[in-house]
């Protein structure tokens, strides 16, 4: 077995305009359980830094073939940029995966 540390991580974020605000949706596996947080807390302390987080989920995905876990949300509007480094200090692989019209 591959020890976590070794294993890449992945990540996915989409962040889309709904009227005045940004919902969000971010999936992922072997991010650093340190940044992570047991209940994706680490997660959303930094998404906090985009704006104040609202309709916040944070579940463990164990029948999902490629990701671990999803979180959701809504963000202010213009804030895409802002999730991708988000994602990426919580221990995503890249800053530049936010897709979408946020």
């Amino acid at each position: 077995m591959e020890p976590q540390a070794q294993k890449p991580t992945e990540n996915s974020c989409d962040v889309s305009y709904k009227f005045v605000f940004n919902s969000f949706e971010v999936r992922g596996k072997n991010f650093p359980d340190a940044k992570l947080g047991a209940k994706g807390e680490g997660l959303k302390k930094e998404i906090d830094g985009c704006g104040k987080v609202t309709k916040w989920k944070f579940e463990w995905t164990p029948d999902d073939v490629k990701y671990q876990w999803f979180a959701s949300g809504q963000l202010p509007i213009g804030t895409k940029l802002c999730m991708g480094n988000a994602v990426k200090t919580a221990g995503g692989s890249t800053a530049d995966d936010c897709h979408g019209a946020g």
